[in-house]
């Protein structure tokens, strides 16, 4: 998926379901003077939602699983300031919810309490995570805080980027389903698995609730 100045171009289901980033080698211009999509090369970043670990949860990690914790240790800006700095591959990790309320209680944050670490910032002020709806993070009831949620969200911000600034190049979106519901040794939240049914309510999103067919040109 990914967003031109002049709206929106989905595949099929609406995503591209992989993690993994293939660098565009860049080209000359075609004979015709035309730049095409597979001739331009663009800055990306990792888990581009990724807003780190608070600060009491990150000192229970760091004891507990050092390991672990290494592997999670940064943060990314909002959306709006990476792709105004100049991002234009975006990627974001998505687990299903559809009745709403599965990762809105994070274990982190009750270890955090029964260790008397003093309170993190709430994650969650406005009751985002108990609605139905794909949810934005990297591995729940560990590192779940992100720059944007929902996954609609995301996606909102970055149109209200691509339509004040008309003829940008495109912005790249990988989305990634995560369905894993353990982490080494640690037991999860049993994340929902991606049915057919699953991907149709996330082309639904994509193609509906965001960028609805025939209305996202700038």
């Amino acid at each position: 998926m990914f967003i031109s100045g002049r709206g929106i171009a989905v595949s099929a289901l609406g995503v591209a379901l992989s993690g993994a980033v293939a660098a565009v080698e860049c080209q000359t211009l075609d004979h015709d003077g035309t730049l095409k999509l597979n001739q331009i090369q663009v800055i990306g970043t990792h888990n581009s939602y990724h807003s780190g670990i608070a600060p009491s949860e990150q000192k229970m990690w760091e004891i507990k699983y050092p390991d672990v914790f290494r592997g999670l240790d940064y943060r990314h800006e909002p959306l709006t300031k990476q792709l105004d700095g100049g991002v234009r591959q975006i990627e974001l990790d998505i687990f299903a919810d559809s009745k709403g309320g599965r990762f809105a209680h994070p274990a982190g944050s009750r270890m955090v309490a029964e260790a008397q670490l003093p309170p993190d910032p709430p994650f969650d002020s406005e009751g985002v995570m108990m609605k139905p709806g794909f949810k934005v993070m990297h591995v729940q009831d560990i590192d779940y805080r992100s720059v944007c949620q929902p996954f609609t969200a995301c996606l909102k911000e970055m149109r209200a980027c691509s339509r004040a600034h008309p003829r940008h190049i495109p912005i790249f979106i990988l989305v990634e389903t995560k369905q894993k519901s353990s982490e080494g040794s640690m037991h999860l939240t049993p994340a929902e698995p991606f049915t057919t049914s699953t991907f149709d309510a996330l082309d639904a999103e994509i193609r509906l609730s965001v960028f609805a067919q025939g209305t996202d040109h700038s």
